[in-house]
């Protein structure tokens, strides 16, 4: 038989996860360069030595997240917009 988990446990379960994803973007903010829409750009070139070696952070459309995946370079969707992108 299945328990439901209480509401009490469910809201706690996602305060958790929000305070963990906050914890993870002010890491990637502190020590990562945040390169924009100019992400697709700055990680081939570092992939082909074209530029230094670094953590980066930016956007990317489907499309040019299917070209880095194409082209063999490791790339992780984060869970969270940046408060440092310009709209």
């Amino acid at each position: 038989m299945l328990e439901k988990k209480s509401n009490s446990k469910k809201i706690t379960n996602k305060k958790t996860i929000a305070s963990n994803i906050n914890k993870i973007k002010k890491i990637v903010e502190e020590n990562f360069d945040y390169v924009g829409d100019q992400f697709t750009e700055e990680a081939k070139k570092i992939k082909y030595g074209e530029t230094e070696d670094r953590p980066i952070y930016g956007e990317a459309t489907i499309e040019q997240t299917k070209e880095l995946i194409d082209e063999d370079i490791s790339i992780t969707p984060l869970p969270f917009q940046s408060s440092k992108k310009n709209n």
